[in-house]
């Protein structure tokens, strides 16, 4: 998607009436271990701008090892990377740091204007 990772789940946040929670550190990208021969994208580039193919998917906690298991058997490179919540705002979060920031409250703000704000 080309709003990267980060624009893609705000936008399916909003016109859902949702929020997310993200852990940046869980978001499978290239790195030098997997693609030698490519530079290492930083995280911050990765999640914002990706013009290419990728997917966000949302499925209960009880669906999630057998959607991995298909999107794997079909060649995709997947991973949970954090849950949907009710309260309409993007957080993301650093890790096990604890270190987590909202970037945006889809109960005030918009990034498309599909979805209902206040």
């Amino acid at each position: 998607s080309n709003p990267g990772i980060i624009g893609t789940l705000g936008m399916l946040c909003e016109s859902s009436g949702t929020g997310a929670v993200v852990d940046l550190e869980k978001i499978v990208r290239p790195t030098p271990e997997s693609h030698p021969d490519q530079p290492e994208i930083p995280i911050e580039r990765w999640v914002l701008v990706h013009p290419g193919s990728g997917f966000i998917l949302t499925a209960g906690p009880e669906n999630s090892d057998e959607c991995l298991k298909i999107l794997e058997e079909a060649g995709f490179t997947a991973a949970v990377v954090g849950k949907i919540t009710e309260d309409r705002k993007i957080v993301i979060c650093a890790g096990d740091s604890g270190v987590c920031e909202e970037i945006i409250d889809l109960s005030e703000d918009s990034i498309t204007g599909i979805g209902k704000t206040g």
